[in-house]
């Protein structure tokens, strides 16, 4: 499935790009993206899983690395110290995301992104939604990072509201782009963002039905 964000790096409207693929299809995902005329670097993760870092320069592509070489998930618990905050932003900055979104992340990381705002443990897509959805009076579909069938995703973090301007101007000009060259998967991908949910604490998903306790309904999306 092509994904919106490398549609938009292609096309120069993104500065840089972090993949995760499974070890099977890095060397492959490598092979191409070096093919187009891309800077490459790949990390193993403890999980067996790569991250692939995408840039325009090798320069760029080492420096993704390296700013995430001490911070690279499935890593050993750290203390929020000043260095993991400072990389951590400067990360999220080097993709191009929003500040707002990045100062976020960078708060959560410093309280724990698995705490939840009663103090209680969650999983951290829960605790994401949970932040967004209070600081949000509307919830727009392309800003979605939760979607339903697990996967269809126009952007690759989490926004600090469901309606923050400077994430949905972003994913305007992601989804433009992607609808451009791909429209057939961009109706489908709408679909998928725009599909009502439930997200329960230990982060499944699930279609809306009955009165659960302790979930995050995601059920009236502004599509547009």
């Amino acid at each position: 499935m092509v994904s919106p964000e490398r549609v938009a790096f292609e096309l120069g409207l993104k500065p840089a790009l972090r993949l995760y693929a499974e070890p099977s299809d890095a060397e492959q995902l490598q092979r191409s993206l070096l093919a187009a005329g891309h800077a490459v670097e790949v990390q193993p993760l403890s999980s067996g899983k790569r991250l692939v870092y995408v840039a325009r320069t090798a320069r760029d592509a080492l420096r993704l690395r390296a700013l995430e070489s001490t911070i690279l998930p499935g890593g050993p618990s750290r203390p929020a110290a000043r260095n993991v905050l400072e990389a951590h932003r400067a990360l999220g900055l080097a993709l191009g995301y929003p500040s707002c979104c990045v100062e976020a992340f960078v708060g959560r990381v410093q309280r724990d992104v698995r705490r939840a705002r009663d103090g209680s443990l969650a999983h951290e897509d829960f605790v994401a939604i949970e932040a967004a959805a209070s600081n949000s009076r509307a919830h727009h579909a392309w800003l979605n990072p939760v979607p339903l069938d697990g996967g269809s995703t126009v952007v690759s973090f989490y926004p600090c509201a469901l309606d923050c301007e400077a994430a949905l101007a972003l994913a305007r000009e992601l989804f433009a782009a992607f609808r451009s060259r791909h429209p057939g998967e961009a109706v489908v991908r709408h679909a998928a963002l725009s599909t009502p949910l439930f997200l329960a604490r230990d982060g499944t998903r699930r279609p809306p039905g009955g009165t659960p306790a302790d979930v995050i309904r995601l059920d009236r999306w502004t599509c547009w």
